[in-house]
């Protein structure tokens, strides 16, 4: 589930950064929407890397990174 929810991360990332419209015209300020995008892809890897590690002792702490990560997901959403 985190792997999967990383990969959508990163998707989203190369789908963005590759469109054919300038990234001025989807938002105005591009250095806030590269610093979410970043964001969302570390806060992606994160929760899945420490799942790999040890499954029940970062159960809860990656949930909790996940449900914060879905915020920045909701605005990427929210300015296309």
């Amino acid at each position: 589930e985190f792997w999967g929810t990383f990969l959508f991360s990163v998707v989203e990332c190369i789908s963005l950064t590759s469109t054919p419209k300038s990234i001025l015209n989807i938002y105005n300020n591009p250095l806030t929407l590269r610093l979410i995008l970043c964001f969302n892809i570390v806060a992606a890897s994160l929760p899945a890397v420490l799942m790999s590690l040890n499954c029940e002792y970062f159960e809860v702490v990656s949930h909790q990174i996940e449900y914060c990560n879905e915020l920045t997901m909701s605005f990427v959403d929210t300015v296309l």
